[in-house]
């Protein structure tokens, strides 16, 4: 099919990633689902060969992201995450504007060291719970801070593959190698005006949309009243409550200790629990399971028996017009009948009752249960409850954190100085925390996120097809004429937009490749130094903010913040634009041109 367009296949490739942008702005269908068709015609009409398309397969970036999706979701599981969220948003109740700088500035700094992928994936699920405790869109938060990963690569030579793969072509042309801080005063300017210019246009041209799916990605548990009694003496009973590590998480609060008939309200961190004491909480659905665990607790009520073996929790609600409203929670007898135990109960922005106990069922009262699958079964088809489904809350493997964030660190460390690709080792340490039960296989799997694999991959094969027809080079053939007729600083005004704009559809690691060694003989040609020529391809390839495509950890927050493509064409052009202008300034004057 290629011979239909012989002679013709760059522009014809040229004009296939223009009806795709378009098909992206007008979200007809998923951005993953544009970006396969885009790559299956790319592929039926020659200009991608099957052998190349199956290559694509082998990148490293999209396994490494895979790889990091089951990274972050272990110290999910493990309550990392939790912990650190749970600091975070204690703080910003008290100084919200401070806890975002903090998050800009820290991103910033961890990703002129290491690779930002892993940097924006463990913050996402942090900056969503962020937003909900200062009752904003996330959708006001999460392109900022992918921006912020992008510019924190750019302030050291291996903040990102990009910087390297340029210094390693420039060492091939004849040029000495960049140090690690040489492009770093750069950066700075680029990262305090990209900073600036966030502060100023965000509030305009971010998007608010919290009614439209914007908190999709916020997993934030239902809150369950809960009662945790002690059933024997030891470490619960040896020290006031507030200094119990049980009791401190982020996702529990008491409301009330019950103990010799009376109920407390006041003070309680500084009672000394007795056995067969009983706290009363609110608590998320993964706390009362991880506490469900615990040697010498009893999480909620229990009446009758448990039935002999393996324990599911399930979440259940109250059905309208049975005979169970208006039932004391404590009447039901789940326990007797099924064999099952009543962890909570939660109401829709209520607090149901004093205690787990008192409650008074209403219809759409959700249950949170535990038994075996035989009497869950039971109860389903028997009892006054109805959408008797599993839960999809785990219990906290907390023992295991240690293991979870030296597997992370030890990736960034052992990447950051080039032990080995950051892909294999992000794999192994998967391998890793499988083995040590940091997270299950199926928890695991089920962090992956495909849409985002798939988008990426797609654009790799479109990538590969403008390479192959020669679309790239027609592009840069009919710019560097016009380059040799301007001003040494339009010349880097031109270098610096011509690596953006084609990174916006190109992979920026291909840009590097081909635009290094044209301008390099564009500046000794020109008398021009060809130093500061190179570090604007560095940070044109890499400042990539217009489109959701055009840079990873754009496509990461693209999904998680469920944003539109015009979403980032509206803010990421001026910042384009801006940060632009502001890098070439600061790379005239460094290199004196």
């Amino acid at each position: 099919m290629a011979d239909l367009f012989a002679g013709y296949e760059a522009l014809v490739a040229l004009g296939l990633v223009v009806a795709l942008f378009a098909m992206f702005i007008w979200e007809k269908y998923p951005a993953d689902v544009t970006a396969a068709a885009g790559a299956a015609i790319f592929i039926l009409l020659g200009f991608v060969q099957s052998d190349q398309a199956m290559a694509v397969f082998s990148n490293s970036a999209p396994l490494t992201i895979g790889a990091m999706f089951v990274l972050s979701g272990a110290l999910v599981r493990t309550g990392v995450l939790e912990s650190v969220a749970g600091m975070v948003l204690e703080r910003a109740k008290k100084h919200p504007m401070l806890a975002l700088g903090f998050f800009l500035f820290a991103t910033l700094a961890a990703s002129a060291f290491m690779n930002n992928t892993p940097v924006v994936l463990v913050l996402i699920p942090i900056v969503i719970r962020l937003a909900g405790a200062l009752d904003i869109a996330s959708t006001r938060l999460l392109i900022p801070i992918s921006y912020a990963a992008i510019l924190g690569g750019t302030l050291t030579l291996i903040g990102t593959s990009t910087n390297l793969l340029v210094d390693g072509v420039a060492r091939e042309q004849g040029l000495e190698p960049f140090s690690i801080f040489e492009i770093t005063p750069v950066g700075i300017v680029a990262a305090l005006t990209g900073v600036a210019t966030m502060l100023v246009l965000g509030r305009f041209l971010l998007p608010d949309r919290r009614e439209e799916g914007g908190e999709a990605m916020d997993a934030e548990e239902t809150e369950y009243l809960s009662e945790v009694t002690v059933l024997v003496d030891g470490p619960y009973t040896e020290k006031p409550i507030k200094e119990i590590a049980d009791f401190k998480q982020p996702g529990l609060r008491i409301t009330g200790v019950r103990s010799e008939g009376r109920t407390i309200r006041k003070d309680v961190g500084d009672i000394v629990l007795k056995k067969n004491d009983a706290i009363i909480i609110v608590a998320k659905s993964s706390e009362l399971l991880t506490l469900s665990e615990k040697e010498g607790l009893r999480i909620g009520q229990r009446r009758g028996a448990v039935r002999e073996g393996d324990q599911i929790a399930v979440e259940a609600v109250v059905a309208p017009g049975r005979y169970s409203q208006g039932t004391r929670l404590s009447s039901l007898s789940l326990g007797r009948r099924f064999g099952v135990r009543i962890l909570g109960v939660h109401r829709h922005r209520h607090v149901p009752g004093p205690d787990l106990g008192s409650v008074m069922l209403r219809p759409a009262d959700r249950l949170l249960l535990e038994g075996t699958s035989e009497g869950l079964d039971e109860l389903s088809d028997q009892s006054d409850l109805v959408s008797v489904t599993r839960s999809t809350a785990r219990a906290f493997r907390r023992t295991k954190a240690p293991l979870a964030l030296l597997a992370l660190g030890l990736v960034v460390v052992l990447a950051a100085f080039d032990v080995m690709d950051i892909g294999i080792l992000a794999m192994i340490a998967v391998a890793a925390i499988l083995v040590l039960r940091c997270i299950d296989a199926d928890e695991a799997w089920g962090s992956i996120d495909g849409a985002i694999l798939i988008l990426i991959f797609s654009m790799l094969i479109v990538g590969q097809g403008l390479q192959n027809t020669g679309a790239v080079t027609l592009i840069v053939e009919t710019l560097t004429p016009l380059m040799t007729t301007v001003t040494p600083f339009v010349l880097l005004l031109m270098v610096y937009a011509l690596a953006s704009t084609l990174t916006e559809c190109v992979t920026n690691n291909a840009v590097a490749v081909l635009v290094t060694p044209i301008v390099i003989g564009l500046g000794q040609q020109l008398g021009v130094e060809p130093r500061a020529l190179v570090v604007a391809v560095m940070f044109g390839a890499s400042a990539s903010f217009a489109t959701p495509i055009g840079y990873q950890t754009n496509t990461l927050v693209y999904g998680a913040g469920n944003y539109r493509f015009s979403d980032f064409v509206k803010i990421g052009l001026p910042m384009n634009v801006i940060v632009g202008i502001a890098t070439c300034f600061a790379i005239s004057w460094y290199y004196g041109l």
